[in-house]
């Protein structure tokens, strides 16, 4: 993968299956964004941090799994195909990697948390109200722009 600018889709997640490998802030960060958009959410990880298991108990769209990728994976490998999208954010880089390309293998689009060369797709900053859904990316190196901006924007719409 290149550093080449991603071209900004938005897809609708209804009902789509992701999965993610990761239980702590980053987890918790992309899915608090992702329940949002009407996907069914599996996060695969030995421990969870209280967020994920707050938002576990507020929806029947979130599902957690207490393994680790590699114990997962030697039941469940097969089934990998059912995702449509595959975050891996755990706190090891090798797993991270492994998990890219198991998902790729099985036709699912993946974002690395920790590798952006790796990444299909880059998580946007998501500014959202009632009429509009903004994704806000930039090339995966200076990610305080994009957390900036998106800032930004939503203060904007909250003056407005």
């Amino acid at each position: 993968m290149d550093r080449t600018m991603r071209f900004p889709l938005f897809v609708n997640l209804g009902d789509k299956k992701i999965i993610v490998f990761g239980g702590g802030n980053i987890a918790f960060r992309r899915v608090s964004v992702l329940l949002n958009f009407g996907c069914q959410i599996t996060v695969v990880s030995p421990e969870f941090i209280d967020g994920l298991i707050r938002l576990n108990k507020k929806t029947d769209n979130l599902f957690l799994v207490s393994e680790s990728f590699e114990d997962w994976e030697k039941i469940n490998s097969e089934k990998l195909s059912e995702f449509f999208i595959v975050l891996a954010a755990t706190d090891k880089m090798e797993v991270n990697e492994i998990i890219a390309s198991s998902a790729r293998a099985a036709g699912a689009l993946v974002n690395v948390c920790d590798n952006a060369l790796n990444c299909d797709f880059y998580f946007p900053a998501i500014v959202q109200n009632e009429d509009l859904v903004i994704g806000i990316c930039g090339d995966g190196k200076r990610h305080g722009i994009v957390k900036n901006a998106a800032a930004d924007l939503r203060n904007y719409f909250e003056e407005q």
